[in-house]
């Protein structure tokens, strides 16, 4: 007789049971009725905050009517402990649920930091200064400091970034996004050149390549150049052999962009004939090879050039005039002739003026 009874009693309980998780689920008007009247509304969670304190902030900002139902939610799913810091946005019509998954998902607010091509690490610092929603680090290091936490070369810090936009939550260091892009770099880097293994190309000047830093130093130097030299993608390859071939000649680069970035300030938007002179590693009008380490940030496209150059025998290329593309040629006749072109299609211009 015992037996029965706690056996009705236990079926009694499990029927319950389910009948208020049916309820709970499913008929609670205040997990599922959204109370939230603005058009959006936005409050931060700081790292270490407990399930009581968060269901406490949300209801004093009207996002949620219960703080009871809102943790007693939390418990049948298991995720009391498992909600992510970060700054939220909620919306109109939002429900207390729509809240917690949000929260339990870490769907914070999003914020960016696009790196743009041909950016010096110098771009960065500005652009990082002028970013509120992080926790700046690096504001008031040196550049030889932020390195050594990066763990690079502090010469490197020019070529180190992957142009791409970062998404971070609010308060991340700038030093986590800075790594990001570091290692995005590697990655592309490092994608690249075992590609360029498998098939090595005989045209090329990066034929003995091998996997050392100094060899990623070289390649991303190239890279930056082509980056610098032409805003026209379908170029990059094309420009990438006319430096091939001059390096596979020892010739020298006579890159501008490299004369630019070795004379630093002292470039007023024209270079003079006593800039080609200039003393400098980096200045290939100066130097035979390529510069020691890049001028600039070079794309995923430029990378790929920059190891897949063309087939061609250009030794020459000069802008056309018309802002975009170049024209290229084998000889330096030709490409004086083409020159002369250039300056004259700019002089006109100036008389229109």
């Amino acid at each position: 007789m015992l037996k029965k009874r706690l056996l009705a009693l236990y079926w009694l309980i499990i029927v319950l049971a389910m009948i208020g998780k049916v309820l709970f689920s499913y008929y609670n008007p205040f997990l599922f009725d959204s109370r939230i009247h603005e058009i959006s509304v936005t409050v931060s969670i700081e790292k270490g905050e407990n399930a009581k304190s968060i269901a406490k902030s949300l209801h004093e900002k009207k996002i949620i009517p219960s703080q009871f139902w809102f943790l007693s939610y939390l418990f049948l799913k298991g995720w009391s402990k498992e909600l992510k810091y970060g700054k939220y946005e909620f919306f109109s019509g939002n429900t207390p649920i729509d809240v917690i998954e949000k929260i339990h998902q870490g769907d914070v607010v999003d914020y960016r930091l696009t790196i743009i091509e041909g950016w010096k690490f110098s771009d960065i610092r500005e652009k990082l200064a002028q970013l509120e929603n992080i926790e700046h680090s690096i504001e008031k290091l040196s550049n030889k400091a932020v390195a050594q936490r990066l763990e690079i070369n502090d010469k490197f810090l020019d070529g180190a970034f992957l142009p791409n936009t970062y998404h971070y939550p609010e308060g991340e260091l700038d030093i986590n996004i800075l790594k990001r892009a570091r290692d995005a770099m590697r990655v592309v880097y490092e994608r690249e050149l075992k590609n360029y293994q498998k098939n090595p190309l005989r045209h090329s000047s990066f034929l003995s390549l091998t996997t050392s830093l100094q060899d990623e130093y070289k390649v991303l130097s190239l890279a930056a150049i082509i980056e610098k030299e032409t805003f026209v993608v379908s170029e990059y390859p094309i420009i990438s052999s006319v430096f091939h071939n001059r390096l596979l000649r020892g010739m020298r680069l006579q890159a501008d962009p490299t004369v630019i970035y070795a004379i630093g300030d002292e470039y007023k938007g024209r270079i003079l004939s006593k800039h080609l002179r200039f003393k400098s590693p980096y200045n290939t009008y100066a130097i035979r090879g390529l510069p020691p380490y890049p001028i600039a940030y070079a794309s995923e496209k430029a990378i790929y050039a920059a190891f897949n150059p063309s087939l061609s025998k250009y030794l020459y290329f000069v802008a056309k005039g018309n802002g975009r593309e170049h024209i290229f040629n084998t000889s330096l006749e030709e490409h004086s002739k083409a020159v002369d072109r250039y300056w004259k299609i700019i002089k006109k211009r100036k008389k229109k003026k």
